[in-house]
């Protein structure tokens, strides 16, 4: 088992365990089961992205050899492509390191999406930088942003 998983991929590893189903599945459950949003600032994000030590479990989306170097983050709830917090970050470098944000959903390995001062993005989690911004309505799946919904 990786040294530094969340909480929350522990208690997917054994429930993957205990019912022989899958992590991913189990994951899913563990981070959206009885939580309630974290708000937390950038500087906390960016914080944890370069003190966190490197994530060293197996991905279970893509192959060893294609999956992206990450680490394990207790704010957005399990591990998150080191590269992807880059990009997020320049996306809302203008909005200050206090910039307050929180996950709006999280979906295992796969992607989650991210919302910080009326702006949504979607972080893929099985790629190394990839982000995109969302359009602006809560849940809503589009993307990218329309012209006529930037404010």
């Amino acid at each position: 088992m990786p040294r530094n998983q969340s909480t929350a991929a522990q208690r997917a590893r054994e429930a993957q365990r205990a019912t022989d189903g899958k992590y991913t599945t189990a994951l899913r459950e563990a981070t959206s089961v009885g939580t309630s949003p974290i708000v937390f600032s950038l500087r906390e994000l960016l914080a944890e992205c370069t003190t966190s030590p490197e994530w060293t479990g197996d991905h279970p989306e893509v192959d060893a050899e294609w999956a992206p170097r990450m680490f394990d983050s207790a704010l957005l709830g399990g591990p998150v492509p080191h590269k992807s917090i880059l990009r997020l970050t320049g996306y809302l470098a203008a909005a200050g390191l206090s910039a307050q944000m929180m996950v709006e959903s999280r979906d295992g390995f796969n992607d989650m999406v991210v919302a910080c001062g009326g702006r949504r993005f979607r972080v893929l989690l099985f790629q190394d930088d990839w982000v995109a911004e969302l359009c602006l309505i809560p849940r809503c799946d589009r993307y990218p942003v329309a012209e006529a919904l930037i404010p």
